[in-house]
């Protein structure tokens, strides 16, 4: 696992848990996505009134709701 887990690596780890502030920032998402994606179904959970995210479930909503290339 890399220990560069900054907005600026661009990559999400499966086994790390992220800020969702700073996990919209590696994903370049505005708040209508971020809003969107929760939508859908991406899991955010709470502690002490913050939002995070862990890196498996990023990944796994992508893999569900992602589009590929041709």
């Amino acid at each position: 696992m890399s220990n560069d887990t900054s907005a600026d690596s661009g990559i999400i780890e499966p086994d790390a848990m992220y800020h969702l502030g700073t996990a919209k920032k590696i994903l370049k998402w505005g708040d209508h996505a971020t809003r969107v994606a929760r939508r859908n179904g991406l899991k955010v959970r709470y502690i002490a009134g913050r939002a995070y995210l862990f890196g498996a479930d990023i990944i796994e909503y992508v893999r569900t709701h992602g589009k590929s290339s041709k």
